[in-house]
């Protein structure tokens, strides 16, 4: 008789199942937020370090030097545009350059972007896009233009001209 379980017992082990449980799936939740949060911040990071890398190559350009940069993009990101602020009205009919160009962002966010004089390199995304304002930014011959993605890499050409950086 001393072998047979009160009922007391079995009551007691199921509450105890229950609470090791419930702390099993707290533990669980909290862990999937916490890896989760860090996901966010990596890419958060990896966007800072692009604008800091695009910063520092155009700085870094002197007269006569070509640079061919390739950039990863984060997640998020779909492309690069860059964005002229002199208007040229004689681009349209060159024959090699005006028909690469995008003089009408179809995007109305973008758009709003270029209408803004402090910014004049778009990182596309989604949502709303991330900008950044180099300075000595110049196109050949357009005043909008994206660089072409290959996977998640875009690939651009950085000529010095002296007072101006071309980009291709």
């Amino acid at each position: 008789m001393t072998n047979m379980i009160k009922r007391g017992q079995i009551q007691s082990n199921v509450i105890m199942y229950a609470l090791i449980g419930i702390v099993a799936v707290m533990v669980l939740l909290f862990g999937y937020k916490t890896i989760k949060s860090l996901s966010g911040k990596a890419d958060e990071a990896d966007l800072i370090n692009l604008k800091a890398d695009l910063k520092k190559d155009f700085s870094n350009v002197k007269y006569g030097v070509v640079k061919e940069r390739s950039y990863r993009l984060p997640q998020g990101i779909n492309g690069i545009c860059f964005v002229d602020r002199i208007i040229r009205n004689d681009c349209a009919a060159h024959p090699l350059l005006g028909p690469s160009c995008t003089d009408d962002p179809s995007n109305p966010l973008i758009g709003n972007i270029i209408a803004d004089t402090t910014r004049n390199v778009i990182l596309k995304t989604d949502n709303v896009p991330e900008s950044v304002y180099i300075e000595r930014l110049r196109l050949n011959c357009c005043n909008y233009h994206c660089a072409k993605k290959k996977g998640n890499t875009v690939e651009i050409k950085i000529k010095g001209m002296g007072e101006l950086i071309l980009v291709e």
